[in-house]
């Protein structure tokens, strides 16, 4: 199995498919690698597609720590100088698109192309008089049920998936594979990375970035709500939302086809700028 080592006493786990123009995914919270098995299946064919796992996470390494996203962000840089990639597209969903977003920054010219899925230049709350990210409702909803007494992991995962995550109910299958994935971050790993997001605020940075960027969203999405996806345009100079009217916080899942030719077509275009 493929890992890179990226400390001392840390290796990530990725997997590399493909040939040409590369796309670097990065999941989301409480997910693996594996959330982008649709993509890759599909645009391997005409794109390198590399997909990982966060530090703590899946078939990554597990540290005592730290745990946050500039440990992300670094882990994330080391695996695409470490793999020698130029000119490639960082691609983010959730959380993993605060990731992207600051790894391009530190990746200078190497990223072509920035692609922010399901996201918001902050994490949760108003601010400009947008209300975007989580709402109250949502991390009200999180806290009493994640590491609450009486109330496990497992089933708390599975009532995150059925209620907040699709548009359309969700199917029995779907969800206890989507448990299965998100049992594979302990908890302990899952709330540090949570803690250190919760900080982050892109406006600035999100002014400087010059770089193609195409932002991503569900219109029913009310895990990231869809007011952050609108300003994050606003604030990135030149970037374009594509709107998905049939998902919530899941398009690469609910709407996986337009997704696959959304990103295809982002990524290609990298290439005549």
């Amino acid at each position: 199995m493929p890992h890179i080592q990226v400390s001392t006493d840390a290796h990530i786990y990725y997997e590399d498919f493909g040939q040409g123009i590369p796309l670097v995914f990065t999941h989301a919270g409480s997910t693996t690698h594996s959330m982008w098995e649709h993509q890759v299946d599909t645009l391997s064919n005409e794109f390198r597609t590399i997909t990982w796992d966060w530090r703590g996470v899946g078939q990554s390494s597990k540290p005592n720590g730290p745990y946050t996203i500039d440990t992300l962000v670094h882990d994330l840089a080391t695996l695409t100088t470490t793999l020698g990639l130029e000119d490639f597209v960082l691609v983010g969903h959730g959380f993993g698109s605060h990731v992207a977003i600051m790894a391009a920054e530190k990746l200078g010219r190497s990223v072509a192309g920035l692609v922010l899925t399901s996201t918001a230049p902050w994490c949760s709350g108003s601010r400009d008089g947008v209300e975007g990210g989580f709402s109250d409702e949502y991390l009200a909803w999180m806290k009493a049920r994640m590491g609450s007494v009486g109330v496990s992991s497992s089933a708390a995962y599975a009532a995150l998936f059925r209620e907040w995550l699709f548009k359309l109910p969700a199917q029995d299958v779907d969800v206890h594979a989507a448990v299965a994935c998100a049992t594979q971050t302990p908890l302990f790993v899952m709330n540090s990375y949570r803690r250190s997001i919760a900080q982050v605020d892109h406006r600035e940075r999100a002014r400087k970035i010059e770089v193609p960027t195409l932002i991503i969203q569900g219109r029913h999405d009310r895990k990231q709500r869809y007011g952050g996806a609108v300003h994050f345009q606003t604030l990135i100079p030149g970037a374009r939302l594509e709107t998905f009217e049939d998902s919530a916080h899941m398009p690469q899942v609910e709407e996986m086809g337009h997704y696959n030719e959304v990103l295809a077509s982002f990524a290609k275009g990298t290439r005549a700028v």
